[in-house]
């Protein structure tokens, strides 16, 4: 009886040492699988992108300062301000890598450009949508980002125009007999005297059958005339009755 109780405790009591010590092991797999956490950069790995804006003389830039501008790199990552003299900023603490550079301002919208750092602290600026590394795509480091105009968030109303008016389809329909009826005296007058006469002849000797006029024009020739109905002489008719008679 003893044997029989101490028999399925020892089972029990070896199931959870196993399990026990097996998630350990999985744990212990898991911690090993995983990446080691990326190292902080030091000082001497991070880098500061320089630039300049460039503005435009037409344009108004007085509400350009350093409180409502915002220079960025990749987004939120990191940005930097605009300096005392309104036109260079830089940003600090940048590792090496690819980074899209943004001009933020509530009222003006500037280029954009994308600077390579490398490890050594080379910096290469090219166009945002460039990929290749040619001469074209490439820009001028420190950069240069030149104001492109003001931000518009509304719709402009459309101006009015008299053409609306004009190239309107039921105006067209009131203009064009009117000018059809005013250029037709003007066509008649520049044509030859003998032949408006023979014009207005030929038009006063036509048949006025609507029905004869319509095949004609439908025909493509002129109708065809009625058959003529044949002619009998009614003399020998005469001559008989009298010989009967």
């Amino acid at each position: 009886m003893i044997f029989n109780i101490r028999y399925p405790l020892f089972i029990v009591t070896c199931v959870l040492f196993k399990a026990a010590h097996g998630s350990e092991d999985e744990q212990q797999q898991r911690d090993s699988s995983s990446p080691s956490p990326r190292t902080p950069f030091t000082d001497s790995d991070l880098f500061t992108i320089e630039g300049k804006l460039v503005y435009v003389k037409s344009q108004d830039t007085k509400s350009i300062d350093g409180i409502r501008t915002k220079i960025s790199a990749d987004g939120e990552e990191h940005f930097g301000f605009l300096s005392e003299d309104r036109e260079s900023f830089t940003i600090s603490g940048v590792p090496p890598g690819s980074y899209l550079i943004e001009v933020y301002h509530p009222e003006f919208i500037f280029e954009t450009a994308r600077v390579d750092v490398s490890s050594k602290g080379k910096f290469r600026a090219r166009r945002p949508d460039s990929f290749d590394s040619s001469a074209q795509n490439q820009l001028a480091y420190p950069l240069r980002l030149k104001l492109l105009r003001k931000a518009t968030y509304f719709q402009a109303k459309e101006a009015w125009r008299m053409t609306d008016i004009l190239m309107n389809p039921m105006v067209l329909m009131m203009i064009l007999p009117l000018v059809v009826l005013m250029g037709i005296p003007k066509l008649m007058s520049q044509i030859d005297p003998d032949a408006s006469k023979d014009m207005q002849s030929a038009i006063t000797n036509q048949p006025t059958d609507f029905s004869s006029l319509m095949s004609s024009l439908l025909g493509g020739g002129p109708p065809a005339p009625p058959p003529r109905q044949a002619i009998t002489s009614k003399k020998p008719e005469r001559r008989e009755r009298k010989r009967s008679g």
